[in-house]
């Protein structure tokens, strides 16, 4: 699975990735709190994970995610998009999200 989160996968409009089911959050001051109730362990995720984090809410193309980031920050594509992809690869190493590849 780590390769659908390679900066080299040209695929990416075809992964979708959405949260985990069991999964608590909460937004304080703009930044999100994650409870895992099966394994009971937190997260917290900064301003640019929360806005990631609201849009996973419903299953989204991982290239709609880079595009919103682009949209919404000034910040280099190439940058956006392997910042984006580690980010997403840490939600799934730690069980929050789930991919799907039509």
């Amino acid at each position: 699975m780590t390769k659908v989160f390679s900066s080299d996968n040209e695929n990416l409009h075809v992964v979708r990735i959405q949260r985990s089911e069991g999964k608590l959050s909460t937004e304080l001051d703009g930044e999100t709190v994650i409870l895992d109730t099966q394994t009971g362990g937190y997260s917290s995720l900064d301003s640019i994970g929360t806005i990631i984090w609201n849009v996973l809410e419903q299953p989204v193309l991982v290239k709609n995610i880079i595009d919103k980031i682009l949209s919404e920050y000034e910040v280099e594509q190439e940058e956006c998009r392997q910042d984006v992809l580690d980010f997403l690869a840490d939600l799934h190493d730690r069980g929050l999200v789930t991919v799907r590849i039509d």
